[in-house]
């Protein structure tokens, strides 16, 4: 959860290659998440993939046009198998 004007220090989530981030916007606003140098504005029920070992940061909406950003994070590995 994000209120209006928040936003977090550029991160990684998990150094290991094979592990993977996953953003599921609970609802729309205009803040979202910037992937690299790439900002991707929060849609409802839109999901965002990325490798963990990205640099990333979210970002809250503005207070002018949303009260807050709602969104379910989760990171997950993949087998080589």
């Amino acid at each position: 959860m994000y209120l209006p004007g928040q936003e977090t220090n550029k991160h990684v989530d998990n150094d290991f290659d094979n592990s993977y981030s996953a953003i599921y916007n609970l609802n729309t606003t205009d803040g979202g998440i910037l992937i690299g140098d790439q900002f991707y504005k929060d849609e409802e029920s839109e999901l965002k993939l990325f490798k963990s070992n990205t640099l990333h940061k979210g970002v809250g909406p503005n207070p002018k046009t949303s009260t807050v950003r709602f969104n379910l994070n989760f990171i997950f590995l993949k087998d080589d198998e």
